[in-house]
């Protein structure tokens, strides 16, 4: 067998392995698994290693709406102040997980962010803050929220 040969019996093995169960945290919680979040947790992955997107796995868990996978990363040392590295759709670079939450309203999530001091006074490249955000499209109860004025 050539080196040609070995390299693609090499590769298709380990494709066929991470197809079989091989996922990174990011994409765990992107998709919303939440057993498969816990066990990378669990391994000691890093809860605030950006993807190649220039996101962590609470913006990812944030973005779609995956409360139980947001608060389960905040319990275990998400940073809810990292900024995204890169833009992502209309989101700009510097993007934060309180901003995302609030551009969609996601009282619970937005909760956890607070709960977990989440920096509502940060901007992100355009110069936008969470509570901007909040208030341009849901109004000053929402921005109230995003600031932390709750009861």
């Amino acid at each position: 067998m050539g080196k040609y040969t070995i390299s693609i019996i090499t590769a298709s093995i380990l494709a066929a392995m991470c197809l079989g169960g091989c996922m990174n945290l990011s994409k765990a919680a992107y998709r919303g698994k939440f057993n498969q979040v816990k066990k990378l947790v669990d391994d000691g992955h890093d809860v605030n290693a950006y993807d190649k997107w220039g996101w962590t796995p609470l913006m990812w868990a944030t973005y779609y709406n995956f409360h139980k996978i947001a608060r389960h990363l905040l319990d275990n040392g998400a940073n809810p102040d990292l900024q995204t590295e890169k833009k992502y759709k209309t989101f700009p670079k510097g993007t934060t997980a309180l901003m995302i939450a609030a551009c969609y309203s996601n009282t619970p999530i937005i909760r956890e962010l607070r709960k977990n001091r989440a920096d509502a006074s940060l901007k992100d490249a355009s110069g936008q803050t969470a509570v901007a955000y909040a208030e341009k499209y849901y109004g000053k109860d929402m921005a109230k929220l995003v600031r932390g004025d709750y009861d």
